[in-house]
């Protein structure tokens, strides 16, 4: 990576791979049950929570009640008890997510990388699939400090809200934005996807560390690359590499001003 964050703004990370659904016999539910219950990675792990999500699970309700008559079957999701590491599993994807627990220092992309790409050579061992496409995401918290009259002007932070979009750039409108967009990558052939809005502040009552001169925004990406978009040569883990320190960083760097890219903390990895 060009660059090292001392304080990244990162809660959640996750590399996916969704498979061609045009083969013979994709694995069953009850063989992909049983991989998570018994393969080698989840046991020595302790990825031994296993629930089954259904598509009313997975899915966010335009509605406050949804009734979960037939709910389908959309995926496995094994989890240790900690809650920082899941394998979530289906016919259609298989998907290995980090977390960041409180207090605790994220162990960067790489980390995310090798452990992600254990469970998957374990499993299409056993289950030989043909790649569709990679796909890398990201949740992060960015916590701006606010002005001494509680304000916060969102251009000083976010390149977003400056030149076309500067009318948004309000202190009025903190709590009232969720803003989405779609960046088409031409080299390689890519979609990035961002959402951007506020977020809650959870103080802890008895912390008094915790202080009111921040604002809380919620940042996501996601970035899916066709595999036929990707050199044919390549390992899955240099295109990996290739397509989260060529894309999804350049694209993060560029969301931020300078003043925001410090709070960060960076290190120039170059010098």
């Amino acid at each position: 990576m060009p660059f090292t964050l001392n304080n990244p703004p990162v809660q959640e990370a996750w590399i996916g791979f969704n498979f061609k659904m045009d083969e013979e016999t994709p694995p069953s539910w009850e063989q992909i049950k049983d991989f998570l219950e018994k393969g080698h990675y989840c046991k020595q792990n302790n990825l031994d929570i296993l629930e089954p999500l259904t598509e009313v699970e997975v899915q966010i309700s335009k509605t406050l009640e949804t009734s979960k008559t037939g709910a389908k079957l959309k995926l496995f999701r094994a989890h240790n008890t900690a809650g920082d590491r899941f394998v979530f599993l289906s016919p259609k994807m298989l998907q290995y997510n980090m977390v960041r627990l409180s207090d605790t220092k994220w162990p960067e992309f790489h980390c995310l990388r090798k452990q992600t790409l254990e469970v998957f050579k374990e499993y299409t061992e056993i289950f030989p699939r043909e790649l569709g496409d990679l796909a890398i995401g990201y949740i992060d918290i960015i916590e701006i400090p606010v002005k001494p009259n509680g304000s916060v002007s969102l251009g000083d932070y976010f390149t977003y809200f400056s030149g076309k979009n500067s009318n948004q750039n309000s202190d009025n409108s903190l709590c009232h934005f969720d803003i989405q967009n779609t960046l088409s990558i031409s080299d390689p052939k890519c979609t990035l996807f961002w959402r951007l809005h506020p977020a809650p502040f959870h103080r802890d009552p008895d912390d008094s560390s915790q202080t009111q001169g921040f604002a809380r925004f919620r940042m996501e990406w996601r970035l899916v690359c066709p595999m036929i978009s990707l050199p044919s040569d390549s390992t899955i883990a240099d295109n990996l590499n290739t397509l989260h320190d060529n894309v999804v960083l350049s694209a993060f760097r560029g969301f931020f001003t300078d003043a925001c890219w410090e709070l960060f903390k960076p290190e120039d990895n170059n010098k």
